[in-house]
């Protein structure tokens, strides 16, 4: 194991050594000294030691798959106020350029705590940048993080939704020793007691409520001011709110295509010794054992025709139902 990390960016590609070296250096100081972000929330010591947990627990993470640690400071993780949030692909992100995480005000620090984990599975996998030209001026981009690939001229993005997949199912397996911790105790009693109460509560489609995508949950008799906000697709003004492990589509495509791979191997390989091999290669970067598990199955050019339909889920889950 390499000794830890001080900037999450391994390698800087389509620039001299020289350049390259610079680069980092000016990435590691980017971690090491963090500007403020435009509205951001001042940390309270409850979530300064939320930030310590989550730091320790994602980097037994990094230890179990053999890759380095890094230690995320607090003044890397900017809590942006949830009434000025303006990213409309979500509600946390990790900002490998900035050496950053972003992440909207939340109400709980259960919702703060899984979504933070999430994102500092990011931030601690492999990452690269690249240079990229327009115009005569280079200016860094986004390269590889974890099993995505951004390609040379910054126009296409491979591999994202089985990395977010596995990054999620790697946080839904780790994050409940995390909510064991004292800190979480009012709000986790306060789950488990609404979760007894109606443990046979059904959904909108008809499903269990409380079932393993479900990690918090809270009793609304009208909906707060924040929550139409943080959560505007939120349908039920009255009642129970359960909140669940998110990329979902994502993830059923990655359950088939394991499942698939597990009927197909001839040295009775199980699901779980296959998740590990897609999670260390989400997080070393190392993608060859777990194309070769995929090629070696369903033929040459599987593993890029998956990545080739990320812009339709759809026709994603179509092709690997197919295999």
């Amino acid at each position: 194991m390499e000794k830890e990390k001080q900037q999450s960016i391994k390698k800087v590609v389509g620039v001299s050594k020289d350049t390259e070296t610079l680069a980092l250096s000016e990435l590691k100081e980017k971690f090491k000294n963090q500007p403020a972000f435009n509205y951001e929330k001042e940390k309270t010591p409850e979530i300064i030691e939320i930030i310590s947990l989550v730091n320790q627990a994602t980097n037994d993470v990094m230890q179990k798959y053999g890759w380095e640690n890094i230690n995320i400071p607090p003044d890397n993780v900017h809590i942006i106020d949830y009434k000025k949030w303006e990213d409309a692909y979500g509600d946390a992100r990790y900002l490998n350029l900035d050496q950053a995480i972003a992440i909207q005000e939340q109400p709980y620090k259960v919702l703060f705590a899984r979504k933070l984990f999430h994102e500092m599975i990011h931030f601690k996998s492999y990452n690269a940048a690249q240079a990229v030209n327009e115009e005569e001026t280079t200016y860094p981009e986004d390269y590889r993080k974890g099993l995505v690939i951004l390609s040379r001229d910054g126009k296409n993005i491979y591999l994202n939704n089985l990395n977010e997949a596995i990054v999620e199912e790697i946080t839904k397996m780790n994050i409940n020793n995390l909510l064991k911790n004292p800190v979480f105790d009012n709000e986790m009693n306060n789950y488990n007691k609404i979760k007894t109460a109606n443990i046979n509560m059904k959904s909108y489609s008809g499903l269990a409520l409380f079932d393993d995508e479900t990690y918090f949950a809270e009793i609304m008799n009208k909906k707060p001011k924040w929550l139409k906000i943080i959560l505007p697709n939120l349908k039920r003004e009255e009642g129970i709110h359960a909140i669940q492990f998110t990329y979902k589509e994502e993830r059923s495509i990655l359950h088939t295509l394991i499942n698939k791979l597990e009927h197909r191997q001839s040295n009775h390989t199980n699901t779980d010794e296959i998740f590990e091999i897609f999670a260390k290669a989400a997080i070393t970067g190392s993608i060859l054992p777990m194309a070769r598990i995929i090629e070696n199955t369903f033929g040459h050019g599987t593993l890029r025709h998956i990545a080739e339909l990320d812009d339709s889920i759809d026709e994603q889950k179509k092709f690997v139902e197919s295999l």
